[in-house]
């Protein structure tokens, strides 16, 4: 299964709740979701306003250069124990999602999901309500995202929501 079909199976109007068509349109509210070749369940767009953030978010466009800077001078630890854990026990028949997966592509069949369009972001979303179908996920990456989440609680609970 091709990931624009694996995100169209899980996928639900953010407005209304109802299905969405294969265009990624809804019938119901008249909301189309397919902006720019990318999925945009943005309902308010994202502002980065933190003079950190717009650095970080400039270097995150060069995801080799990012991603030694993060293995340099960060504390979180990606390794080659993801890719054995993820080939050892995540079949690309699964629909897996890296949850605020910034530019940062797992696999090419895992569905990145964003608050910011990066080049490697699959779906966009703005932070709140996931927009995925409920028990429709069977598997979710979140890498050092709940720290900058404002409610890592409700955010936890929309992945209870949408685990398999």
């Amino acid at each position: 299964m091709t990931k624009i079909k694996k995100i169209f199976k899980i996928m639900n109007c953010q407005k209304c709740k109802s299905s969405i068509d294969k265009n990624f349109f809804c019938k119901k509210c008249n909301k189309n979701y397919l902006k720019n070749n990318k999925i945009d369940f943005r309902l308010n767009e994202k502002k980065i306003t933190d003079s950190f953030d717009k650095k970080k978010f400039f270097i995150k466009k060069y995801p080799r250069l990012y991603t030694l800077l993060v293995k340099l001078f960060s504390n979180v630890l990606i390794d080659n124990n993801l890719e054995k854990f993820i080939k050892k026990n995540i079949s690309k028949n699964m629909i897996s999602v890296n949850f605020g997966s910034g530019n940062f592509k797992i696999r090419k069949d895992i569905i990145n999901l964003d608050v910011i369009d990066y080049q490697n972001t699959d779906v966009l979303y703005d932070g709140d309500e996931l927009p995925f179908k409920d028990s429709s996920v069977d598997f979710l990456f979140n890498i050092a995202v709940l720290e900058h989440v404002s409610n890592p609680f409700e955010v936890i609970n929309e992945f209870h929501r949408i685990l398999s």
